[in-house]
């Protein structure tokens, strides 16, 4: 997936960036493993055509992926030299106290251990609980998704997934891309203490329900509940609830408070 086109050298992943599709040059990078850092015959790489055209996403994806921001095309120009949005050049100076900063690197990496280490299992949770989780979290207040998306390692990320109208979901889909779990999803809200959110994902995943009729369905649960029922009513024979009611009856009539209900007359 890194073949050069024949006119200037452009790789599948210049075209992605240049028009500005993350879907495909998110694609490109996780699932196809282009490189990040190939160059075209005048030796600009997808960071140069970011960082020149003023894209905030695009550049933060490459940076978070692992591009050299150090090199230079044929103009012995970086991507910071050809910066001229004020966002872009901070996600690129950014990157430069990152690789810079031990105790950054260090708390990257043990983000990144949560996923490297993580069971995959994301797919289990269906787009209704990603949605009710995005309704808490993308609000920009206390602990939000980017809180969130730091604590799972992708803070590299969080200029990428705050152009989209629901941060919150590009959080769990790049998470589920890198291989999370929700257990580490779990813990993480913990951490955060969003109980708010943790209660959405536990009682929706815990019980196997999906926006789909999945695997235990409310119906099961029901059903389940009502033989319960059952079983704790079958111990009474219906003879003796009939002879129950019919002597409470009999005590009503003898102490004087029974009426009874008048036949319905026409009042008119």
């Amino acid at each position: 997936m890194s073949a050069q086109d024949g006119t200037c050298g452009r790789t599948p992943l210049h075209h992605a960036v240049e028009q500005d599709n993350l879907a495909v040059a998110g694609f490109l990078i996780l699932e196809a493993n282009c490189d990040v850092d190939a160059t075209t015959l005048d030796g600009n790489t997808p960071l140069h055509i970011a960082a020149a055209s003023g894209l905030k996403g695009q550049t933060a994806l490459l940076v978070a992926a692992g591009a050299d921001t150090t090199l230079q095309n044929s103009d012995d120009e970086t991507a910071f030299d050809l910066a001229n949005v004020a966002e872009v050049q901070e996600i690129l100076d950014e990157d430069e106290a990152l690789s810079t900063d031990p105790s950054q690197d260090d708390e990257l990496t043990a983000g990144l251990t949560g996923l490297t280490l993580g069971l995959g299992d994301m797919e289990k949770l269906d787009p209704y609980i990603r949605r009710k989780m995005a309704q808490r979290l993308d609000p920009s207040t206390g602990a939000d998704w980017r809180e969130l998306a730091r604590r799972l390692g992708l803070g590299t990320l969080e200029n990428a997934f705050a152009i989209h109208s629901s941060p919150t979901t590009q959080v769990l889909a790049q998470y589920e891309a890198a291989d999370g779990s929700v257990k580490t999803l779990r813990q993480v809200l913990h951490d955060m203490r969003r109980g708010d959110v943790l209660e959405i994902l536990q009682d929706r995943h815990d019980s196997g329900f999906d926006s789909g009729l999945g695997s235990q369905s409310l119906s099961a649960s029901r059903s389940e509940e009502m033989a319960s029922y059952e079983a704790g009513s079958s111990n009474v024979s219906p003879s003796s609830s009939l002879r129950k009611g019919a002597t409470s009856l009999d005590s009503t009539r003898k102490a004087g408070n029974f009426r009874p209900i008048r036949q319905h007359q026409d009042v008119f």
